[in-house]
């Protein structure tokens, strides 16, 4: 009897917990892109069904980017700050679509603020402990760019191509290793 009571509590909990369950799923992953047409092919996680998507569209609807993985979140910030350097894009991503999905769902590193060298300032929430990055830094490195939500990611990677455009030779000079610095409380 005590073994079907623990089953049967284990399915009530999963059942109370679906609705914080569905919002940690990652439901869209990019497989390819069409340069011809300006596109990028989704695929929806564990099912067959593509769809072609423009760059503005990801961006514009939140729902589709706030479910990407954040290294592909990353990327498309990076691919949305060249394509505003090279011409005038038509929708303007706004630091107000961050805070509709201001909670995290997944990762352990959560944006704080950004310094005037415009490097930024994030939180390991598991320790409390502050850590100071070059945007650049943290959208190269696999290791801290996973543990961040995917619109933060997005925003990092956003960062990162801006600075990624206007300094790419002082980049490519510098020492590649990512630069962390902690910060004393």
């Amino acid at each position: 009897m005590g073994l079907m009571n623990g089953f049967l509590n284990i399915l009530t909990n999963k059942q109370r917990n679906s609705d914080c369950l569905l919002r940690e799923y990652i439901f869209y992953k990019i497989v390819n892109y069409n340069k011809k047409l300006d596109k990028y092919l989704l695929q929806c996680i564990n099912t067959k069904a593509t769809f072609l998507v423009r760059l503005n569209d990801i961006i514009s609807d939140e729902d589709i980017l706030h479910r990407l993985h954040p290294i592909q979140a990353c990327y498309v910030g990076i691919e949305y700050a060249i394509s505003i350097k090279k011409n005038k894009p038509s929708v303007v991503y706004s630091d107000k679509m961050m805070g509709s999905y201001s909670y995290c769902r997944y990762g352990t590193f959560s944006l704080r603020h950004q310094d005037r060298k415009k490097n930024l300032c994030f939180v390991d929430l598991k320790t409390q402990n502050e850590f100071l990055m070059d945007p650049r830094d943290i959208a190269l490195s696999e290791h801290f760019i996973i543990e961040f939500d995917a619109i933060q990611a997005f925003y990092i990677g956003l960062l990162a191509g801006f600075k990624m455009n206007t300094s790419t030779m002082l980049y490519k000079k510098r020492n590649n290793n990512p630069r962390l610095v902690l910060i004393k409380r």
